[in-house]
């Protein structure tokens, strides 16, 4: 499942990120260069789920930019399902 990320916030350790699946409603950056910055940055480290009540971690994949419709790029990942 193609998810984007709608939030950034400070964790205590690792940042946590939100996601959504319309990509109208996704973070955004002005330009390509920007929005692969962060998709390389995150790519580095992965993108960790983790399953409440269970010990299960599964990792995200396939990071990619994409261009919205009108401006600005978003960063999306696909997620396990």
């Amino acid at each position: 499942m193609r998810l984007y990320i709608s939030k950034r916030m400070n964790g205590p350790r690792y940042p946590i990120y939100e996601f959504c699946q319309p990509i109208k409603i996704a973070m955004f950056w002005d330009s390509r260069e920007q929005a692969d910055s962060v998709c390389q940055l995150i790519a580095q480290d992965g993108i960790m789920i983790r399953q409440c009540f269970g010990l299960a971690v599964k990792h995200c994949t396939d990071f990619r930019v994409e261009q919205r419709p009108g401006d600005g790029f978003s960063v999306s990942c696909e997620a396990p399902v």
